[in-house]
């Protein structure tokens, strides 16, 4: 049974598209059926759902319906929804998923993997590296305080379902999150210019692999945490190439990390 969406709840919506507003909340925005079929089926909370009442009625929403029993439906006309939407559209359908729990509590006795993120501030840069994070089976992803918020709304959409699929963290000081992982017995690895090339690289488990920003790199601070810097060798002929992009070139080394190490 859905009512129609009022002000009130339509508020929630795009109050929910600013930082402060998600972490007093706990809660985020999911757009599209796509967002809305990945988070249940990873066993996320919804909060309310809106939608058209043909996207509410269509077939892929009805087998999700099952476990939004307690959910509350509204409806709306799409170019409301698409005014609510933290995205140019809003696909016919918006939800609010409950964020969960980003400490570090136990996560090191938990986790044989996990992926640190230092700095990277761009939104597409975490969801893709989230996504290939679960892609690889990456137990954790862990940011730093300079990376972007890991639920912003362009994040979740990048990340293409990755969110629910590995265990998500937040540090104030990597340093010391680093130092406690190595305390519970992980190697620490980075992805650095200078490092071992990926291919001569022989990683050991439980491990942590750290990426930064492609403007700066990895911290001083953090690249003396670590045992291992890692790096990706490209053609000799790219002058004008500065780099790799940061998700890409993790996507390398984490297929090294997880899959191709001997």
């Amino acid at each position: 049974m859905s009512t129609p969406l009022s002000n009130r709840m339509a508020s929630t919506f795009t109050g929910l598209q600013r930082r402060p507003n998600r972490q007093r909340a706990q809660l985020s925005v999911l757009v599209g059926i796509r967002a809305i079929e990945a988070a249940v089926q990873g066993g996320a909370t919804l909060g309310h759902v809106a939608g058209t009442e043909s996207d509410l009625r269509s077939t892929r929403f009805q087998a999700v319906r099952d476990a939004l029993t307690d959910v509350p439906l509204y409806t709306a006309e799409a170019d409301t929804l698409d005014d609510l939407a933290p995205t140019a559209t809003a696909q016919g359908l918006l939800a609010t998923v409950r964020l969960p729990d980003l400490s570090l509590n136990g996560l090191w006795d938990a986790a044989q993997t996990a992926l640190v993120l230092d700095g990277v501030q761009d939104p597409g840069n975490v969801g893709t590296l989230i996504r290939t994070a679960a892609w690889f089976g990456v137990d954790a992803v862990v940011a730093g305080p300079q990376t972007a918020g890991l639920f912003h709304p362009s994040v979740l959409r990048a990340g293409m379902g990755g969110h629910w699929d590995v265990r998500l963290a937040r540090s104030s000081d990597l340093v010391d999150a680093i130092a406690q992982a190595r305390r519970a017995g992980f190697t620490g690895y980075g992805a650095d210019m200078g490092g071992t090339p990926a291919q001569y690289w022989h990683p050991v488990q439980p491990s942590l692999l750290v990426v930064g920003s492609e403007a700066h790199g990895l911290s001083p601070a953090l690249l003396g945490a670590l045992d291992e810097p890692v790096s990706v060798d490209g053609a000799d002929s790219h002058p004008a190439t500065e780099s790799l992009n940061a998700a890409v070139a993790a996507g390398i080394v984490m297929h090294r990390w997880t899959v191709a190490a001997p």
